[in-house]
């Protein structure tokens, strides 16, 4: 959780690929995970849970499966595809003509 945290700060400090992009994905996996460290601690002590905690997990946890698609798969990539304009390396990724026509 730190090193994922600490590598998205460290990528929004050097603008790569944009500050907006790497703060959003800093914190679309801070919103997936920040309740489960806590409910780890809450459950293996044996406590009860506050009412409205598991299912608020619930929906940050799955709502990650409509965000990472679009985060990583559309914005990131299109964004990385964009900052490496150079032949060889548009050559080596599938299909990047789409993004090109799209742009």
């Amino acid at each position: 959780f730190l090193a994922v945290v600490a590598t998205n700060g460290a990528l929004f400090i050097q603008k790569w690929p944009s500050s907006a992009l790497t703060l959003t994905m800093g914190v679309a996996f801070v919103s997936a995970w920040c309740l489960w460290i806590p409910a780890a601690f809450i459950g293996l002590s044996g406590g009860t849970f506050p009412d409205g905690y598991m299912i608020s997990g619930a929906v940050l946890g799955h709502a990650q499966a409509i965000v990472n698609p679009l985060l990583y798969g559309v914005w990131w990539r299109r964004s990385l595809l964009k900052h490496h304009t150079a032949d060889g390396f548009k050559r080596g990724v599938k299909d990047s003509s789409a993004l090109d026509v799209a742009a």
